[in-house]
């Protein structure tokens, strides 16, 4: 067989962002032409259409009550409008797709259920349309690609014990090297394209690999093909601190991105905020061992400034929805082996565990849904088998908050501020991965997003200059200055202007405002303190008390003078910021008091 440093394959996996547009399939069709440049043999695995997938699981919720039409109408205005914008035409095949998905919804109708089984086949329809845009899309490229599907390709194991609604929409595949797997697709085109997400059991049945399963597909195609690399294509420009779209307004910076086909195989590897889908991560052992690189890039490829950053020791914050379940064993001490007969029970009903917890008496689990296609019926079972053995409760929904980083114990001595904003969470369960990659804590969902912000606050601004932190995500898209957050000193970018400046006036006071704006907000960030003074006396400038009164910081004050110029500068926007007054003659008090201040009261009042 061919080595892997030799193959010519390559799989290019694109999510559902990256195929949605036309800006975005130019930029798709730019990639494919390269690789074949390159003298490769390039895979296309891509996601359904942004969206979609929700629009179907909304086709089959509607489908019930008979309320289907209008979202079957978005679903199929969605696809011929790209295509439109694609100057692409619909042929017949693609129609067949509308038919077949009004017809399941029908169906659902009429018999008022929807079974695993016509779940999955409805679901897939979404990679197979957008699949098939794409590929007409690249052929009138002058691209020679073939469409394939990946329910021919891929095929489900057989797991013992797993549920059907397992089966059906969290299965895994077989990813070992296949040489008759290459040959058949050597004999397609110079490019194939197929899809994510979809395979087929033994019986022909469609079936879908859980939620974000693309990430699998592309895994399991490049280690079957020995590929040389697996490149998964994203609009997300690299790896943040946390989700950009839940704490965008305290700045996610970015993080070292790792060189691809080099770094720390763990760290490659680690969770659970993974750069594979967390369901590609069993994929990864074979496929390191096939030599492929995952590489997760921006549409058009690199950092933004064209920079390979090195890894970060520290970090990353990431949220998953979980449930957990808590077994207790009735007697006061349990028998030998107590936790691993629950861990068992688990296995056996084909549920994968994602955290866990044990002591002699008790056993706490969390069970990841994308992971398990966890529903009522499926906990209810579980509950009834561990029931036999001991007393069991279910909570949840949860949400697991990790902090991710490399050598993570070596760092809680200095993650004590962080600890404490736990403290007011009642916490279900806390794990450290043997990997020593992460720590994770499952508390309540609806207290996860607001934790993990104050978590950002705390460990990523309240943090010493790291050069392994780049600029933040509002930054990258024009949202705010551009200053990487812990880079080098500001005034070393800006050494030219500031020649200039003492050139042309002798000496200066010169101000940098992304510097001053992260510094107020590192001190917004610290917790225990109920409100932050900017000191008048430091420094009156109009544009920096502007900027402080816009982020919310108070004024201290000492002379109606101050007073006076902080109502004139920051206008309505210092309204709510209290003044202190050092010293209170009782006119002062009284100008105080008509911009709505109040002073210190830790200190008696005398009249003027």
């Amino acid at each position: 067989m061919t080595s892997h440093t030799e193959s010519n394959w390559v799989v290019l996996k694109f999510g559902g962002t990256s195929v949605s547009s036309v800006s975005n399939w130019k930029n798709v069709a730019g990639v494919v032409k390269a690789r074949l440049v390159e003298g490769l043999h390039p895979v296309i695995v891509h996601s359904a259409l942004s969206g979609i997938t929700d629009r179907l699981e909304q086709l089959l919720a509607k489908a019930l009550t008979g309320e289907w039409e209008p979202v079957m109408d978005q679903i199929e205005r969605r696809h011929l409008d790209l295509a439109r914008d694609l100057g692409i035409h619909i042929d017949a095949e693609f129609d067949r797709h509308f038919t077949d998905l009004r017809r399941s919804a029908e169906g659902i109708h009429l018999i008022g259920e929807v079974s695993d089984r016509l779940r999955a086949r409805v679901m897939a329809n979404g990679e197979l349309m957008a699949t098939r845009i794409g590929a007409a899309f690249l052929q009138a490229e002058g691209i020679d690609v073939q469409w394939l599907d990946a329910r021919t390709l891929l095929h489900a194991e057989v797991r013992p014990g797993a549920t059907e609604r397992a089966n059906y929409l969290s299965a895994t595949c077989n990813f070992e090297p296949d040489t008759a797997f290459q040959q058949r697709l050597a004999s397609g085109g110079n490019a194939l394209i197929t899809q994510g997400f979809i395979a087929s059991d033994a019986h022909g049945d469609t079936v879908l690999l859980g939620r974000g399963g693309s990430d699998t597909s592309g895994s399991y195609f490049a280690a079957k093909l020995g590929a040389r690399r697996l490149e998964i294509w994203t609009d997300v420009p690299g790896m943040f601190t946390s989700n950009p779209k839940s704490v965008s307004n305290r700045a996610a910076a970015q993080v070292a991105r790792l060189r691809r086909g080099t770094g720390n195989r763990q760290q490659r590897r680690q969770g659970p905020a993974p750069a594979l889908h967390p369901a590609g991560q069993a994929v990864r052992n074979p496929a390191d061992r096939a030599r492929h690189a995952a590489a997760r890039a921006r549409r058009h490829g690199r950092h933004r400034d064209g920079r390979r950053r090195r890894r970060a020791r520290e970090g990353r914050l990431h949220q998953e929805r979980h449930h957990a379940a808590f077994a207790r064993d009735a007697g006061h001490v349990a028998p030998g082996g107590f936790p691993g007969r629950c861990l068992c029970r688990v296995q056996d009903h084909g549920l994968s565990i994602d955290l866990v917890s044990t002591s002699e008496t008790s056993v706490t689990v969390s069970l990841d849904p994308a992971a398990n296609s966890l529903d009522s019926r499926a906990l209810e079972t579980l509950v009834t088998a561990l029931a036999k053995l001991c007393r069991v409760e279910v909570i949840g929904p949860c949400a697991a908050v990790s902090l991710v980083g490399r050598s993570i114990r070596a760092t809680l001595h200095r993650r004590g501020d962080a600890l404490e904003l736990f403290e007011e969470q009642r916490i279900y369960l806390v794990t450290q991965a043997a990997n020593d990659l992460n720590i994770t804590f499952v508390v309540d969902e609806e207290q996860g997003d607001r934790l993990v912000r104050r978590l950002h606050d705390v460990i990523v601004w309240n943090a010493p200059s790291d050069h392994v932190l780049g600029p933040t995500w509002e930054q990258i898209h024009g949202l705010g200055p551009v200053i990487p957050a812990g880079g080098p000193p500001w005034w070393q970018d800006h050494r030219d202007e500031l020649q200039r400046i003492a050139h042309e006036q002798g000496s200066a006071y010169v101000y940098h405002r992304a510097s001053s704006e992260l510094a107020a907000r590192q001190l917004l960030a610290i917790r225990g303190v109920d409100r932050i003074f900017y000191a008048m006396k430091a420094n009156p400038h109009p544009e920096l008390l502007r900027i402080f009164a816009g982020l919310g910081l108070s004024f201290e004050c000492v002379s109606r003078g101050e007073c006076e110029h902080v109502m004139k500068v920051a206008g309505n926007r210092s309204v709510p910021h209290p003044v202190h007054a050092e010293f209170r003659p009782a006119q002062r008090i009284r100008v105080g008091a008509r911009a709505g201040r109040q002073p210190d009261d830790r200190q008696p009042l005398r009249a003027a």
